[in-house]
């Protein structure tokens, strides 16, 4: 299954990033997601370390556990961002999920599918 995930144009607080969060969360479960896109182009909020941490207990670490294998996220413009979203990833210790950026679509749903 491949959800798309299209994140917020405006700045988010924390707990609207979490809202988010959780929403996503349901759908990949709901949906027994094992391939997810997430378009980040909108995206022009930090992920603070704390909030970075938070997601990777809460998201995907559990995601992982039920046969997340892979996410293919379309980059951010916004340089600050986009790092956020890397760090946000890069707290994944579990080399179970394969993770990607692209700046074009269409390679990113090519990689997904291979």
């Amino acid at each position: 299954m491949l959800i798309t995930v299209r994140e917020a144009e405006y700045q988010l607080t924390d707990e609207e990033y979490k809202e988010t969060i959780k929403i996503w969360k349901k759908q990949a479960e709901e949906n027994k997601a094992i391939l997810q896109l997430v378009d980040s182009r909108n995206f022009n909020s930090m992920i603070s370390p704390k909030l970075q941490l938070w997601v990777h207990q809460y998201l995907i670490a559990p995601a992982v556990e039920h046969g997340l294998q892979k996410v293919a996220f379309i980059e951010s413009p916004d340089l600050f961002a986009q790092a956020s979203i890397e760090q946000a990833m890069k707290e994944n210790e579990n080399r179970k999920l394969q993770v990607m950026y692209f700046k074009d679509e269409t390679e990113a749903r090519e990689w997904l599918l291979k």
